[in-house]
């Protein structure tokens, strides 16, 4: 519950302080007196956007005191925020536009005072309603109070699931068509392709290979030659010559330091010569001349040429190429069989979400059921008792949303519209006041939420219906905390505490009790009647 509010330098606000009771408070005074900026305060300390043009001097301050239940001092406590009850939350907004937050003096971010206020207040304002004439909030509000949520999340998890896979199967086909398309120029490509095996065909090795072959004489001839050079001619041999001029260096090395070491640089290129000829020896032996051989070779590096030029693409390229086509040429063959596999994992998911949205239908059905029939106990309540609600609930599995299979809706059902119209088409706004009215008490059973705040709510309705409605007020005020703005002197009187805000040079903020309380009922009851009139009502109203 909200014990205490205190406001400094924020709109018509300079400074102000509140305390609150627990059960019924009420809040009146003249228009433009400043209450509605009560709300707007107290929106402001639950993390809503801070509004600059509203700080008077260089900055507001705002502050609440709450007595909290046991869940939120634990879900501060988890994130290191040592706290007791009661907790105080303070909001500084500065002119620039900066502001601060704060729960009992530890800095917190308004992301954190939002979901801390999500948990102390429930504010309706007099257009709050609206929220719940969409279609959309009706279904979350009856999953709510479902505790549908971890259900939600596993149907939607499926959900994204089923759409991809069906994304895949569009895709899949598309594919598989335009392929199709391309069909004949896939299969000449691959035909073409599939002629050199790229996959184990080193470039370098085949290139060597070819070239060795096309000069196959030349290199037989030279290398017989230099053999010859060196070994065989009785003329010239190499080896022979080495030989001599080894002798003739070793017979005089010794007398000499410089020959010594000559003979040493001539034993390395006589070592040197033998390795030539063994290497040489060794190629020629190895040798050999395979015309079929080339021929293939020549024909391959046609091919190569030629498809290098075609695709503009060098071989690792053509390699990669013809692998993809391979891929197209499988989708050609076998689309059937890839599509099938999707379908047989779209139709399994499909039957997983139907199960899920089965679960979650019957939940909302049941829970709807009885919305509806407490909802409609209210309106008795309200004098409305021709008319009553219903929330239709049509299950459809050919319109799978992210919500499930279900299209909701709050239905008003009187003798002129007996098979129901939806709350959004509600032409009377009396009306329309108190159905939300019995809805929101309807709600209040099930929300643990303490505080509810009523901003003027009570717009567009007076009478018998107005005394109904303060004993509705009064009736929920048994298990939460209210704080209600009114104008209606009805739910006024009903309040166990009456705050009463004026506005003269500045505004004031006072508990009215007894006599003062009889003066602001009697002036709320209008000017229609004389003075004394309206403070005998104003008495007998208090009485009730």
């Amino acid at each position: 519950m909200l014990k205490e509010l205190s406001i400094k330098n924020y709109a018509v606000i300079e400074n102000l302080n509140i305390e609150f009771k627990n059960g019924f408070n009420v809040i009146s005074g003249e228009t433009g007196a400043g209450k509605t900026v009560l709300i707007n305060a107290i929106e402001m300390i639950l993390g809503a956007r801070a509004d600059s043009n509203k700080v008077l001097n260089d900055r507001s301050v705002i502050l609440g005191v709450f007595e909290v239940d046991y869940n939120i001092i634990e879900q501060l406590n988890s994130i290191d925020i040592d706290v007791e009850n009661p907790i105080i939350i303070k909001r500084v907004i500065e002119k620039s536009g900066k502001s601060r937050a704060y729960i009992n003096d530890m800095p917190v971010t308004v992301n954190l005072l939002k979901q801390i206020g999500d948990a102390l207040v429930d504010i309706h304002g007099q257009y709050d309603h609206q929220l719940l004439l969409s279609k959309s909030n009706q279904i979350k509000l009856i999953d709510i109070i479902s505790g549908n949520g971890s259900l939600i999340n596993e149907f939607r998890k499926y959900h994204k699931q089923f759409r991809e896979i069906e994304e895949e199967i569009n895709n899949a086909v598309n594919e598989a068509e335009k392929i199709r398309k391309e069909r004949e120029f896939i299969e000449y490509a691959y035909k073409e392709l599939s002629e050199v095996d790229f996959g184990n065909l080193n470039e370098s090795d085949f290139n060597n290979r070819l070239f060795e072959l096309e000069h196959f004489k030349e290199i037989k001839e030279r290398i017989g030659e230099i053999l010859h050079l060196c070994e065989y001619d009785e003329n010239i041999s190499l080896v022979k010559t080495v030989e001599e001029i080894n002798k003739k260096i070793e017979s005089i090395k010794q007398k000499s330091p410089r020959i010594e070491n000559i003979k040493n640089i001539f034993d390395g290129l006589s070592i040197s010569i033998e390795e030539v000829i063994g290497e040489l020896t060794a190629v020629n032996n190895e040798l050999y001349y395979d015309e079929n051989e080339l021929n293939e070779l020549r024909k391959t590096a046609e091919q190569i040429d030629r498809m290098k030029r075609k695709y503009s693409m060098d071989l690792k390229e053509l390699f990669d190429y013809r692998k993809l086509i391979e891929e197209k040429i499988e989708i050609i063959n076998f689309p059937e069989e890839k599509i099938e596999k999707l379908k047989k994992q779209y139709n399994e998911t499909q039957k997983i979400i139907y199960e899920i949205a089965e679960t979650i239908h019957n939940k909302r059905v049941e829970v709807s059921m009885k919305i509806a029939k407490q909802t409609n106990s209210t309106l008795i309540k309200l004098n409305m008792k021709d008319t009553s609600i219903k929330i239709g609930i049509d299950f459809n599995k050919e319109k799978i949303g992210t919500n499930g299979c279900d299209d909701l809706e709050f239905l008003l059902i009187n003798k002129y519209k007996p098979q129901g119209v939806p709350l959004k088409d509600i032409v009377s706004g009396g009306e329309l006041s108190r159905i939300m009215l019995a809805i929101k008490d309807t709600i209040s059973k099930y929300d643990p939420v303490e505080l509810m705040i009523f901003d003027e709510i009570d717009t567009g309705i007076g009478g018998k219906t107005a005394d109904l409605v303060a004993k509705l007020l009064e009736s929920i005020c048994k298990n939460k905390q209210i704080i209600a703005i009114t104008h209606l002197p009805q739910i006024a009187s009903r309040a166990g505490n009456h705050i009463l805000i004026e506005k003269n040079d500045n505004i004031s903020i006072s508990v009215i009790k007894d006599n003062a309380r009889i003066i602001e009922i009697a002036r709320m009851l209008g000017s229609s009647m004389s003075h004394n009139t309206a403070i005998k009502h104003a008495k007998a109203l208090l009485k009730k």
